[in-house]
């Protein structure tokens, strides 16, 4: 066993790479301070206790049978000081995004985001993620991703995801 594999997630046999994945959404949850009310104690749907183990919640409906647990047992905190997040899928992504010319006056109908302080007033002003593939652009506006937060697109026969 090396350093790395030291510790109370060492023997959840889950494998290393799955633990760091873990500990850093575990770790985002803490740091970006979201938080998510949820129960404390015994019958926390969170976090399960039971047999001297320490369970917590990290995936899937909690009570079925896709439900993700991890082992938190002898983890250096109190795995009830931990935030959550709003869950997973809530924010559901574009997949199958419509296109239109630059210029179309739709695109002005679109919320405003708000991490801009002047108003859209003509299609050139909007804010927009780009990128080109063999000549071919593809733009996003910004602020629909504001609420999307991610695209699943296929440009030119090639899958493309769009993050934001």
């Amino acid at each position: 066993m090396t350093t790395e594999e030291k510790g109370p997630m060492a023997r959840t046999g889950i494998p290393l790479f799955r633990r760091r994945a873990l500990l850093a959404t575990v770790g985002m949850f803490v740091v970006s301070g979201c938080s998510y009310e949820h129960q404390i104690g015994e019958d926390s749907w969170k976090i399960r206790r039971g047999d001297g183990k320490v369970y917590v919640w990290a995936g899937g409906d909690s009570t079925g049978p896709g439900a993700e647990w991890y082992d938190f047992t002898g983890a250096p905190f109190d795995p009830e000081d931990l935030q959550y997040g709003i869950g997973r899928d809530v924010i559901r992504a574009i997949d199958d995004p419509v296109f239109v010319s630059s210029d179309d006056e739709r695109l002005l109908t679109i919320p405003p985001s708000p991490y801009r302080d002047e108003p859209v007033e003509t299609t050139g002003d909007i804010m927009v993620v780009g990128y080109m593939m063999e000549g071919q652009p593809r733009a996003y506006p910004t602020a629909l991703l504001d609420q999307h937060e991610l695209v699943n697109d296929e440009f030119l026969g090639k899958p493309v995801s769009v993050g934001w």
